[in-house]
């Protein structure tokens, strides 16, 4: 078996990756929802590093932006490596609750800066913000609830 094989057999798109039972809803969601978001992270990131991030410069400067879009950029690479390989759930789980944080900081910045009180159409952004955290949060919710059934099933799995 070839290295891209194994990488396939490995991954959340080989067809034994998700249980027959949870295939209609976790596979458009782990398959396809849930590294799309990563890969828009990524994006972002990446463009917040070239480009900087307005709230961010206004206060700190341009090099504070960059280094948080780079940071965004990181995590959002780590956390689809953590969603395309089931066997990396902790991966992915502290790179999604680090791109929170960022997410979550960058919002605290929209509001305290002045670029709030200069160009209020920015809580626009604020939205965008806390529709992504929900997304976030659904998945660390899904990944808590897979770490349980892991335990449980390895608790049994001792006590016979």
């Amino acid at each position: 078996m070839s290295f891209l094989e194994r990488l396939y057999v490995a991954s959340i798109w080989h067809p034994d990756a998700i249980p027959v039972l949870e295939l209609k809803y976790a596979g458009p969601l782990k398959r396809r929802l849930f590294p799309t978001v990563d890969l828009v992270c990524i994006f972002v990131g990446v463009w917040a590093a070239h480009y900087g991030a307005p709230s961010v410069d206004t206060t700190y400067g341009g090099i504070a932006g960059r280094i948080g879009g780079a940071l965004f950029a990181v995590l959002g690479l780590a956390a689809l490596v953590g969603i395309a390989f089931p066997r990396l759930p902790l991966l992915e789980m502290w790179a999604k609750i680090l791109l929170a944080g960022v997410l979550f900081t960058y919002g605290l910045l929209v509001i305290l800066t002045a670029s709030m009180a200069d160009d209020p159409s920015r809580a626009y952004v604020l939205g965008l913000i806390a529709i992504v955290l929900c997304l976030f949060q659904y998945r660390l919710n899904i990944l808590r609830d897979e770490r349980i059934e892991r335990e449980k099933a390895k608790a049994a799995g001792d006590a016979e």
